[in-house]
């Protein structure tokens, strides 16, 4: 009889309240633990982000800086070839602007000759036009983006130039030649242009013979359906409230305000100018023999 009830108290289970606390508490360690794991990961993934968007601000500063600080232009402002033209354009959700000029900053990610002008251009153009993809997301890869801002740059030399299309002022290289293009994906860009007066929407120093003060240039980067419903919320505007925004000088622009092609008249003033201290230098020798 010991013996049976020793064996009974040996193999005796737990019972339905000690199961029962026993999973409670299961369930608030493991509820703990993912707290703090979920809070890790989503930290991390914010700080991630937020390290790719300072990647692009980064990466947009240097180049708007390089290549409108060094803006080339021919001094009569006749050449085509040498055209700034900055164009107005909007697209869904807002500006989505272009500006093409020449530069003597040096090439950024290919090869050109020393001495070499390039030619810059900024436009917004479709995922599907763009051969290389800056990804600020990994989230945001497997989306569909809609636009993209491409940066790209063609030496004159280097790219053996043909010619300028008539179209968008662009260089016509040679098709074996592949310009070196960036892109980061956008929904708006707006370039604005100082005359000395009044911020413009366009450029074209074709018609205005000279260069413009300075560049204002706002850009929004591409957001999340959750980013974008909060930004409606709080009433944010794409052109009052960008994600990127810095003003350039020009240094070619600075402090003009007269058509250049006025001052340098090919109909030959210069040539009249000329002729006129020549008779002048001539009428007060004779007048002194």
């Amino acid at each position: 009889m010991n013996r049976e009830l020793l064996m009974r108290k040996r193999f005796k289970g737990f019972t339905l309240l000690e199961l029962l606390l026993a999973i409670v508490i299961l369930a608030v360690i493991t509820a703990m633990v993912y707290g703090a794991f979920s809070g890790t990961v989503s930290s991390a993934g914010r700080s991630r982000i937020a390290l790719e968007e300072l990647r692009l601000r980064a990466f947009l500063l240097r180049s708007f800086e390089t290549n409108f600080t060094t803006v080339y232009v021919d001094p009569q402002q006749s050449q085509e070839v040498y055209r700034f033209l900055g164009v107005n354009s909007d697209g869904s959700e807002g500006p989505q602007d272009t500006v093409r000029f020449c530069s003597t900053a040096p090439l950024i990610g290919g090869v050109a000759l020393p001495g070499d002008v390039k030619e810059v251009r900024y436009e917004v153009v479709d995922t599907g036009a763009s051969a290389m993809r800056l990804q600020w997301d990994e989230k945001e890869a497997d989306q569909d983006v809609s636009a993209v801002l491409q940066v790209t740059e063609t030496p004159l030399l280097a790219g053996n130039v043909q010619g300028v299309d008539a179209s968008t002022a662009s260089f016509v290289v040679d098709p074996a030649y592949t310009s070196p293009n960036w892109t980061v994906p956008v929904r708006t860009l707006n370039f604005q242009y100082f005359d000395g007066t009044q911020w413009l929407d366009e450029w074209d120093s074709q018609s205005t013979g000279r260069l413009p003060w300075a560049v204002w240039i706002k850009v929004n980067f591409a957001k999340t359906e959750e980013q974008l419903a909060y930004e409606r919320e709080k009433g944010f505007s794409t052109v009052d409230d960008p994600d990127f925004e810095m003003i350039i000088p020009i240094r070619g622009g600075l402090g003009g305000r007269t058509d250049v092609r006025v001052q340098t008249n090919p109909t030959g003033s210069g040539t009249s100018t000329s002729q006129s201290s020549s008779q002048s230098q001539t009428t007060t020798g004779q007048s002194r023999n």
